[in-house]
């Protein structure tokens, strides 16, 4: 039996995201497609222009037989943890493929990844006057190789967890089309996600490069929140948001009162030793108040977000072996302090002030 698996945030869902559905269809041919989806954060460090619950009716719509959410620690995290947190839960849903797309298909990210644990057992990942990615590039370089698109990124280290844990998946890569990642311009009738959410942002239409459109768009300006909890907040309060450290508080503290907006105050805090992506994160961390006591106790789980009939049987029979805890319904004590859903509920209630819908609680999966 082939179960094939797909690591996404759809935000939102476009034409891209369908062919690579399709093309998973027609080269693999699974008996079961199940996609793991980044709930209402996503990596970049922003809001999701969609809830879960309406980008969920949208994958089901395309075929998809089951969507999952991946957990907020995991959704709002660098590379290598977004990939830790999503093969699990694959591989705990009894996948025995990985599909990606990517700009660059005939990369051998099996090769490379064989490479990046031997370099890693090595101990020779400790320079943290730079980041993981740049440490990665320039191993790479000494080699002839660049790794700098954020898919083939992606890729990689979906390929290095399979590998470090030993998981019987086999990754599949499928050559993204028309636009790549982050693209501005457009082709046919494809853009790539950003500037989906830009024209979103300018009230412009989209209906041309999407397969459907469900729900509401999130208008997320959250500047105000974010300078209240950096003016509001001590130093020391600061200090234990989740990936605060070297005094990185100070400075942020220092830059806010004379910033009027976030890419400004970005600007202000950038340096060497930090990505735009990880400052991002940060700052979305400061606005939901994540501390890292929360990360610290938070666990992997299986959040249904929806399924089809044919998902359903899946579900069914796989229930009993999955090694992580499958949520159908969110109750009470999910959301306690210890909870399994603890912070997911948390950093969905900020969400819910903009969406104006409950994310968890009273909420079934979406059922096509």
């Amino acid at each position: 039996m082939k179960i094939c698996g797909i690591v996404a945030e759809f935000n939102p869902l476009h034409n891209g995201h369908k062919y690579l559905i399709d093309q998973v269809k027609e080269q693999l041919q699974p008996d079961f497609l199940i996609v793991v989806m980044s709930g209402n954060f996503v990596q970049r460090g922003e809001f999701a222009s969609f809830d879960k619950w309406d980008r969920t009716q949208v994958a089901l719509e395309m075929g998809v037989d089951l969507i999952v959410e991946l957990p907020f620690q995991y959704a709002v995290a660098s590379a290598d943890i977004f990939a830790q947190g999503a093969i699990e839960i694959l591989n705990s849903l009894g996948c025995t493929d990985l599909v990606f797309g990517t700009e660059d298909p005939d990369f051998d990210y099996e090769q490379a990844a064989n490479e990046i644990l031997k370099h890693e057992a090595s101990g020779n990942f400790g320079d943290y006057s730079q980041s993981y990615a740049n440490q990665i590039n320039d191993f790479y370089t000494q080699l002839g190789i660049k790794v700098t698109n954020p898919n083939q990124m992606l890729g990689l280290n979906y390929v290095l967890q399979i590998k470090k844990h030993n998981f019987a998946i086999t990754p599949t890569a499928i050559k993204r089309v028309e636009v790549a990642h982050d693209a501005k311009q457009v082709s046919n009738n494809f853009a790539s996600a950003s500037q989906l959410r830009m024209k979103l942002a300018n009230n412009e239409s989209i209906e041309q490069f999407v397969p459907e459109i469900s729900g509401n768009y999130i208008q997320s300006d959250y500047f105000k929140l974010l300078k209240y909890q950096i003016t509001a907040s001590s130093l020391e309060e600061l200090a234990e948001i989740y990936q605060m450290n070297e005094g990185l508080e100070n400075k942020i503290k220092q830059e806010i009162s004379n910033t009027d907006s976030q890419e400004e105050l970005l600007e202000k805090i950038k340096s060497k030793r930090y990505t735009y992506a990880r400052l991002r994160r940060l700052l979305l961390y400061i606005v939901l108040n994540v501390k890292k006591s929360d990360v610290r106790i938070a666990k992997n789980f299986i959040h249904i977000l929806g399924f089809n009939q044919h998902g359903q049987k899946w579900l069914n029979q796989i229930n009993h072996d999955s090694q992580l805890p499958i949520i159908t319904k969110v109750g009470k004590n999910d959301g306690l302090k210890n909870g399994i859903m603890a912070l997911q509920i948390k950093v969905d209630e900020i969400y819910s002030l903009f969406s104006k819908t409950d994310q968890n609680f009273k909420r079934k999966p979406e059922i096509k």
